[in-house]
């Protein structure tokens, strides 16, 4: 599993990888470093409590997620969904607004189709976000919203190994 981190040194960006292996839930971490793969300096891990499902991080329940990081991600997706955005550029905004959503990025960048189904993923859950806020409490609000970053995981993964299965047989034929 991966986390995002910044050098000290450098100024970089990146996810620091293989930090915790397995699938663990809810993990906090506080005061954590890493070396830099850019240039070998010191690293700090961003502080916080982490969600993971199937060893991603559950980026929209991730420390310090607001909604209006959240509409921007969509903006930048829908953006690359309809053509006005390169999507490597489009990686280096996102990473700028918030890192946790690196790793949904990467997943959705391996299987185009599941692009749109992500912008329409982040409308339902803007959408959620408001509804509940009006009528639940906060601790039910995040359960519920595990629940559906759970179901959405499911289905970006099962996106792409339809996509990699499809690749495969075409290669076969």
């Amino acid at each position: 599993m991966s986390l995002p981190a910044r050098c000290r040194h450098c100024r970089q960006t990146f996810l620091a990888q293989g930090i915790v292996g397995g699938y663990v839930g809810d993990i906090t971490f506080t005061d954590c470093t890493t070396s830099c793969p850019f240039c070998g300096g010191t690293a700090d891990i961003q502080s916080g409590t982490y969600d993971f499902v199937d060893g991603a991080i559950t980026a929209f329940t991730s420390p310090g997620m607001t909604r209006q990081k959240v509409e921007q991600f969509k903006a930048i997706a829908e953006s690359v969904k309809e053509g006005g955005k390169d999507a490597q550029d489009a990686y280096s905004e996102i990473v700028e607004i918030d890192l946790n959503f690196a790793p949904i990025w990467n997943q959705v960048n391996e299987n185009a189709g599941a692009l749109g189904l992500l912008v329409a993923i982040i409308t339902l859950i803007l959408s959620h976000w408001h509804w509940q806020s009006s009528n639940d409490s906060t601790r039910e609000v995040e359960e519920r919203n595990a629940i559906a970053l759970e179901k959405i995981a499911e289905e970006l993964e099962s996106q792409r190994l339809s996509s990699v299965k499809t690749a495969t047989n075409s290669r076969s034929d």
